[in-house]
């Protein structure tokens, strides 16, 4: 009978597997998207804030929606969309949404409340 392989994989020691390198990627690519969209990042914080104001909490598809209702394009935020919640207004609740929109796959959103 032959040995089983464990389902429990340690990462090697490579370039493919750096948890810090990894987070600072996606910090980066964070970064660089909202640099390119900062008027629509800067409506989105708004919009959210306002939302949060109006229910107690809010999470991406809420101001996805409020975004569309105003004439913005789906994907037009791209992925500055994940620069929303940065910068010290919002907390998280500690709970997830499930994403609805077509396009999200049914990703899971995080839920933020204001400081």
């Amino acid at each position: 009978m032959t040995e089983q392989p464990s389902l429990l994989f340690t990462a090697p020691d490579a370039p493919h597997f750096d948890a810090a390198a990894a987070q600072q990627a996606k910090d980066q690519g964070i970064e660089r998207a909202a640099a390119n969209k900062g008027s629509l990042l800067k409506l989105a914080r708004e919009i959210a804030l306002e939302l949060a104001a109006k229910h107690g909490e809010v999470y991406s598809d809420l101001v996805m929606a409020e975004l569309i209702k105003r004439g913005i394009a789906e994907r037009a935020f791209g992925n500055a969309a994940g620069a929303t919640f940065i910068g010290g207004q919002f907390v998280w609740t500690g709970r997830f949404h499930k994403s609805t929109r077509t396009i999200g796959h049914g990703n899971l959103q995080r839920i933020w409340r204001v400081k």
